[in-house]
């Protein structure tokens, strides 16, 4: 759905043969599949294939976010086999944050340095992960799901009193959005913050 949409904001006659990728791409990631491994593989494909578009129109910070984003749900799919696919997304995360300056792409890469940091457990990569989910609330204080990352990534890494604090500025950050329910934590989120602060309550 993403690269169908990245389709429609391509426009005129240069961008066809962009279009013409992204397509190709949708293709792959819609054909039937029989094991993970082809789920893999086709995620794969369709990456390479928004490089290529990515590559044609540099100036689109949006489809040069495909490529990264399908890299990242296959490295999610691989586990440890992934952590090739998850330095390499970090890379290109940092690279396009320089580029772009668009906090999508700080969320792209906490969410790629918190993924890794879960697998190798390592204290130097939980602290880059944190540190990719502080530059978020920096670019949005008054968010939701800026704050949630941080606190998510925080609890994971062990890091509770900044987790306990994090999660407060959610609900703080949550009940600015009450005529905004789009913008407000779902049930599932709002459940699982509570649940951490009422744990991190108990003696």
């Amino acid at each position: 759905a993403v690269l169908a949409i990245a389709v429609l904001v391509l426009g005129a006659w240069p961008a066809r043969q962009q279009q013409a990728m992204l397509i190709d791409a949708a293709a792959r990631l819609a054909a039937p599949t029989n094991t993970s491994r082809e789920v893999v593989e086709q995620r794969l494909a369709a990456a390479e294939a928004a490089d290529d578009a990515a590559a044609a129109w540099p100036i689109h910070q949006r489809i040069a976010r495909v490529g990264p984003r399908q890299r990242l749900i296959a490295a999610g799919m691989l586990g440890e086999d992934g952590l090739g696919l998850l330095d390499q997304v970090i890379e290109e995360t940092e690279h396009g944050w320089q580029r772009f300056g668009r906090t999508a792409w700080l969320g792209l890469s906490r969410e790629a340095a918190d993924a890794r940091a879960q697998i190798t457990g390592s204290e130097a990569h939980w602290r880059q992960a944190i540190t990719w989910a502080e530059r978020l609330t920096q670019r949005d204080p008054y968010g939701v799901g800026s704050w949630l990352a941080l606190a998510d990534t925080s609890w994971r890494a062990g890091e509770r009193e900044a987790a306990r604090a994090a999660y407060q500025r959610v609900l703080e950050n949550n009940r600015q959005f009450e005529l905004d329910p789009l913008r407000q934590l779902s049930d599932e989120q709002q459940a699982r913050v509570e649940s951490r602060l009422d744990a991190h309550a108990e003696p």
